[in-house]
């Protein structure tokens, strides 16, 4: 809402005896765009004929009726302006609220990790270099969740929502704790209680609590889950897998350290891994990942290193 002194300065701006640019430095130029747009609106407005004789007539029965009491005023043409400049003022603030205050965003750098709760009493904890976003006014019409990257999910009882990935992934839920992860290429959704869907361009599929399932963009594996939360969360100081592809686990290493890891021809990025690498150290994550498949890596660049 406009202060008196900028609504007196509004009916200057709108009297012409003050500039775009004067509105600018006085209210901001987000809300002189909106002032602007809202009076060329008011322009086009075509009002409804009427009656003079008529209207006359009934203004002076009115009067003769309830004659005026107390002290009358004459607006002036400053307080006219002044008048329509707070009316004005009102459109503008429903124009703001109208245009909402957009999605609800959470994000996550590097090494980074993040706990909130959705508008149902869920909980999401974001990965490292995730980000997820919601419509929080419109939740009970649109329950859906934006998702890049990584997030572990506790819905709340009787809580059903929808995380989307893309345009053709989603991962449909119903009173459950569960993980989707998709990094490049790789879709991993893990269900530790409950039930999930997964709806995808290749089909539909129902993971029951205890079962992974994963897909490299090639092909699709459902697997049985031995934890019952993902190990980020059980032990924020380690990234584990089991029977993860290589390129999955590489993709974890770069989301989790800012880096780039790239693997020679003839290296396959499809043999699966099991075990888990550190979270402080990327040298150290990367013997732990490297070595126990008879692999070795080097440093090529400043923070650019090759598996091979």
């Amino acid at each position: 809402m406009a202060e008196p002194d900028d609504e007196l300065f509004l009916g200057e701006w709108m009297d012409g005896r003050r500039s775009r640019e004067d509105l600018e430095a006085q209210v901001g130029a987000e809300a002189a765009e909106a002032y602007s747009t809202i009076l060329k609106e008011v322009d086009t407005w075509t009002l409804p004929p009427v009656d003079k004789e008529a209207g006359l007539d009934r203004l002076r029965s009115l009067r003769n009726e309830n004659p005026p009491a107390g002290k009358q005023v004459r607006m002036t043409p400053v307080r006219w302006a002044v008048a329509i400049a707070a009316s004005v003022t009102l459109l503008v603030v429903g124009y703001f609220a109208f245009q909402g205050s957009g999605p609800t965003q959470y994000q996550t750098a590097y090494g980074e990790t993040t706990k909130f709760t959705l508008p149902d009493g869920s909980t999401v904890t974001l990965n490292t270099s995730s980000m997820a976003s919601f419509e929080e006014d419109t939740w009970k019409e649109n329950r859906q969740i934006q998702l890049e990257g990584e997030a572990y999910f506790e819905v709340a009882r009787g809580a059903r929502f929808t995380v989307s990935l893309d345009e053709n992934t989603q991962v449909e839920v119903l009173g459950t704790r569960f993980l989707v992860r998709q990094r490049e290429n790789y879709l991993t959704v893990a269900c530790y209680e409950g039930l999930v869907g997964v709806n995808s361009a290749d089909g539909q599929d129902s993971l029951r609590a205890g079962s992974i399932l994963r897909y490299d963009g090639d092909s699709l594996a459902i697997a049985e889950v031995e934890v019952l939360r993902p190990e980020w969360i059980i032990n924020p100081g380690a990234t584990s897998f089991k029977d993860a592809p290589l390129g999955e686990v590489l993709h974890a290493l770069e989301a989790q350290y800012g880096v780039k890891v790239l693997a020679i021809t003839g290296v396959d990025v499809s043999r699966p891994y099991s075990g888990s690498f550190v979270n402080s150290d990327i040298k150290l994550a990367l013997r732990m990942v490297t070595e126990p498949l008879s692999l070795s890596y080097e440093e090529i660049s400043d923070g650019n290193y090759r598996v091979y």
